[in-house]
């Protein structure tokens, strides 16, 4: 497996203030079944797209929100090479996202990062977007 494919503890968020910051700061974009904060970061910070999660209780059993929980990360984990450098995201997923399967949450999570303009390049083939 390729290194660029991994998801790093770099690549996470995970203190409060910077949860806080996107919150506050940044932009938010929602369809269905999520809701995406983008900030992006300033040009000196590191270049990496980072990603937290919020996934409420109310959601459902704790076996159920790990599996959004890991459902998402691996959908960012597949598609961040194709995003902007610099971006700090959360997640925070409706309640129709414990019922959606896979696909339904990638097309979800893509269509949200299409009408934010986050890719750098990509080439859009039946719906699906992929490296050129």
């Amino acid at each position: 497996m390729k290194k660029k494919c991994g998801f790093t503890k770099a690549e996470r968020l995970s203190r409060n203030r910077e949860f806080r910051r996107i919150f506050r700061e940044g932009k938010s974009f929602s369809n269905q079944n999520l809701i995406i904060y983008i900030y992006k970061r300033s040009p000196e910070e590191d270049g990496q797209v980072r990603l937290g999660l919020v996934v409420s209780r109310k959601l459902g059993e704790a076996v159920k929100r790990n599996k959004l929980k890991r459902r998402l990360r691996e959908i960012f984990r597949l598609h961040k090479h194709l995003l902007k450098p610099g971006l700090d995201m959360i997640f925070l997923p409706r309640n129709q996202a414990i019922n959606c399967n896979y696909q339904e949450l990638e097309k979800s999570v893509l269509s949200i990062f299409k009408r934010a303009k986050l890719f750098c390049n990509t080439n859009p083939v039946n719906g699906i977007l992929r490296d050129e």
